[in-house]
């Protein structure tokens, strides 16, 4: 039974890495056994290239910490999702912020790309507001004052 289900997993993420999302920049599939499998644009070059490259190296780590069958289960639930996502976003800031950009426009676009990221890609809704304390709670490099002082574990104290 098991093997079946390996196979099959692994049957639907093959085709998943050949029709990737037209608007995907990048993505990393957690597979059985073969652990994170990457996929970037090649039309993506310089910053553009390298942000998604930091973006995704968490994915990668994710998978690699939980294994695929944990990584496939918090990925199914909003709130699992909006945190592995919010994780990666958030090595993604700071790499953005050595460049330059503010902690609150970082905030602020972040916010924003989760609320899309997991439109129709879960079970369950999250508001902006509760998008937005859980991005400040695994990233509070980019959190308001007030937010880093709400005790929440960040992703960065979870390696």
């Amino acid at each position: 039974m098991t093997t079946v289900f390996v196979a099959c997993f692994l049957l639907l993420a093959l085709l998943a890495l050949h029709s990737p999302g037209a608007e995907l920049d990048g993505q990393t599939l957690c597979l059985p056994v073969l652990g994170p499998v990457q996929q970037f644009d090649p039309a993506l070059s310089g910053r553009a290239r390298r942000l998604t490259e930091v973006h995704e190296a968490m994915h990668a780590e994710q998978c690699r910490r939980l294994g695929s069958l944990a990584d496939y289960l918090i990925r199914i639930g909003v709130r699992g999702r909006v945190r592995m996502e919010a994780q990666a976003y958030c090595v993604q800031a700071v790499l953005e912020m050595s460049w330059g950009m503010t902690p609150a426009a970082l905030m602020d676009r972040i916010e924003e790309e989760l609320a899309i990221a997991v439109a129709g890609r879960t079970f369950g809704r999250m508001t902006g507001p509760e998008i937005r304390a859980l991005l400040a709670a695994e990233c509070p490099a980019i959190a308001p004052p007030s937010a880093s002082t709400w005790g929440v574990r960040s992703a960065t104290n979870m390696h």
